[in-house]
């Protein structure tokens, strides 16, 4: 089975693969009524496209209006794939919409009506939108435990692990270097740092009060973790090389003023470890799983997509 290493866009809210309920529209289209998909007699059109990417970009935390076509055309096949599951469970006579749905329905529709009105209006979204967009994600998560209760999870485990010997060089770690920085305005205050730092300052405390980079200065300096190329485009050649402890005897010039960098940690090149890789490959063997199951049920159906 062909491993996904990246976790698609669909996934990094929640397990949404999202299905077709209600029509629903969102303002400002041209061609909102325009088929973007037909799925046996159900059609989901751009408008619903429109108002399903503007809530799910939203809720991961972007503006709506930056949403990329790559995105859109995830978001659609997810709406499609969601469509197939909701007949699938149809034709089955599975009841999908239980007191655990209700109740879960009852706490979004609150939340989302308290704490983003704003974005709602803005958008012209509704309350039918917002139960559409519950009711999909609440039924391919259902799916999706159905997958996952399919396979036995010491099989599961046996599995990953194999993947994981088997496609060790996916998990290398390059050498990096934990950096802290004192960033001031002009060279000649960064002089002073230095020699402040050579009578024996401690950093950390000197850049909580001295470094104009006010989200580092709060932790002391600490920026976290950059690798060889990072260091040389932020600071220029010769900070990677320098040792745990050591810090710039002279200023170094940044695009935002002129900075002293201390070498604080760092990591050696080698491999993550299956306990570190484990939880992504299994999420991921679920999810390759789950998708095998989508293809089969497809096959039965009539479905069309169109170019966006």
């Amino acid at each position: 089975m062909k491993m996904k290493r990246v976790i698609r866009f669909a996934f990094l809210i929640c397990l949404t693969a999202l299905l077709l309920l209600t029509a629903g529209g969102c303002a400002g289209s041209s061609d909102s009524g325009r088929q973007a998909a037909r799925i046996n007699q159900t059609v989901i059109t751009q408008s619903d496209l429109d108002t399903y990417t503007a809530l799910k970009v939203y809720r991961a935390g972007y503006d709506p209006s930056g949403a990329e076509m790559e995105q859109k055309k995830e978001c659609l096949e997810e709406m499609v794939n969601a469509e197939v599951v909701r007949q699938y469970y149809e034709a089955n006579g599975t009841e999908i919409y239980d007191d655990l749905y209700n109740a879960g329905k009852d706490a979004f529709l609150e939340e989302m009506q308290s704490t983003e009105g704003e974005f709602l209006e803005q958008n012209n979204i509704s309350y039918d939108q917002l139960v559409y967009f519950y009711r999909t994600q609440f039924v391919t998560n259902k799916f999706f435990e159905e997958t996952r209760a399919q396979h036995d999870e010491e099989e599961i485990s046996n599995e990953a692990r194999e993947y994981y010997q088997e496609h060790l060089d996916d998990y290398t770690v390059e050498k990096e270097k934990r950096i802290s920085m004192i960033l001031t305005k002009k060279k000649k205050q960064a002089e002073e740092i230095i020699r402040r730092l050579d009578s024996g300052e401690d950093f950390a405390a000197v850049a909580r009060e001295a470094s104009i980079d006010e989200n580092s200065a709060a932790r002391g300096g600490d920026l976290g973790f950059f690798k060889k190329q990072e260091t040389r485009d932020r600071f220029g050649k010769g900070v990677f090389g320098m040792t745990t402890g050591e810090y710039t005897g002279s200023p170094v010039k940044t695009k935002d003023g002129y900075a002293v960098v201390k070498i604080t940690d760092s990591h050696d090149s080698g491999y993550f470890s299956y306990e570190e890789s484990a939880q992504d490959i299994i999420y991921s063997l679920y999810v390759d799983y789950n998708d095998q199951r989508i293809r089969e049920i497809r096959e039965s159906m009539d479905i069309e997509t169109e170019e966006l």
